[in-house]
């Protein structure tokens, strides 16, 4: 039996509909490391930390804000990263380009106690952006190989 070979114009011989290629559309983890401004480091821990923020039920309260806390240690093992890619890739770049909805602090839970990384999201302002990321995703080319 030979292929049957469709013309390049994506229509179907047998409908004679014309067929819409096929678009890829990216995934949370690519929307939240173009969110973050490009970074790998950043968009995986930013996807860890909503990830944390849907499922964890047990949060801090400081500020008028609901927090979650973590060492750097923690907070990379968690997102798969290494100590060096928290401290001088995701954290430097959430704080920069994530700032609209991420609250970044170094506190003490406990007077005693060692400081720790807490991290807040304002989850409706976090989907906007998401959203908003997806709605821009094939206007504009994003360069995630930036040197």
């Amino acid at each position: 039996m030979t292929p049957v070979a469709f013309p390049s114009d994506h229509t179907d011989p047998k409908s004679k509909k014309t067929k819409k290629p096929y678009k890829a559309v990216p995934g949370e983890l690519g929307v939240c490391r173009a969110v973050a401004g490009g970074s790998l480091a950043a968009g995986v821990l930013l996807y860890r930390i909503y990830g944390l923020w849907r499922v964890q039920q047990s949060k801090l309260t400081r500020f008028n804000r609901e927090w979650i806390a973590n060492s750097r240690q923690d907070w990379g093992t968690k997102a798969g990263l290494t100590f060096s890619e928290i401290k001088n890739t995701a954290l430097p770049s959430l704080r920069k380009y994530c700032s609209d909805f991420l609250q970044i602090r170094q506190c003490k839970v406990h007077h005693d106690g060692p400081k720790l990384l807490w991290i807040s999201l304002d989850v409706d302002a976090f989907r906007e952006a998401m959203q908003n990321s997806k709605n821009h995703w094939e206007m504009e080319e994003i360069s995630f190989d930036k040197k």
